[in-house]
């Protein structure tokens, strides 16, 4: 007996579903729970965002600030790694400059940045944290000092962003 010219595919067709659909598997491994032990570099649940301990030197804690003092006004933004814009308002004049956040051993509870405002001025920025009331009654997280070359700091009050 011979079979009909398109049977025979058909039949190597269900063959090879039938024997493919016949074969074990492989049992799925699961995943581990999530460990809540961390190690040196690692960051600890809900640190997300915050620096560890390989970023210290080489990402500034400071994302960006916002200082105010009698008749001055600050802002600073982080520009990547340790790098940041400065615009200084004082005097009914607007300053711009750069300032590189200084990992090496600032005081205890301050952060520093170095830099120069656009007309060859030095800046030194010490964020403080203490709490710092300005002379209207507002009360702020930091305190910040504003140090333009020789001359004495400007004080005032300021708040870090925190991201």
């Amino acid at each position: 007996m011979r079979l009909p010219p398109i049977l025979g595919p058909v039949l190597v067709l269900a063959v090879l579903a039938a024997g493919c659909a016949q074969r074990p598997t492989a049992p799925v491994a699961k995943p581990a729970p999530p460990s809540t032990a961390t190690t040196p570099d690692a960051l600890p649940p809900g640190a997300a965002g915050k620096i560890s301990a390989a970023q210290v030197g080489k990402l500034s804690p400071v994302p960006a600030f916002r200082g105010v003092g009698a008749g001055w006004r600050l802002q600073v933004q982080a520009v990547g790694d340790l790098g940041h814009d400065v615009v200084l308002q004082r005097g009914g004049r607007e300053l711009h400059g750069s300032a590189v956040y200084r990992a090496d051993a600032p005081p205890a509870g301050a952060i520093e940045l170095d830099g120069t405002l656009d007309d060859g001025a030095p800046l030194r920025i010490r964020i403080l944290r203490a709490p710092c009331t300005e002379a209207d009654g507002r009360a702020h997280a930091h305190a910040v000092e504003v140090a333009i070359g020789p001359a004495a700091p400007l004080r005032g009050c300021g708040e870090l962003a925190v991201y």
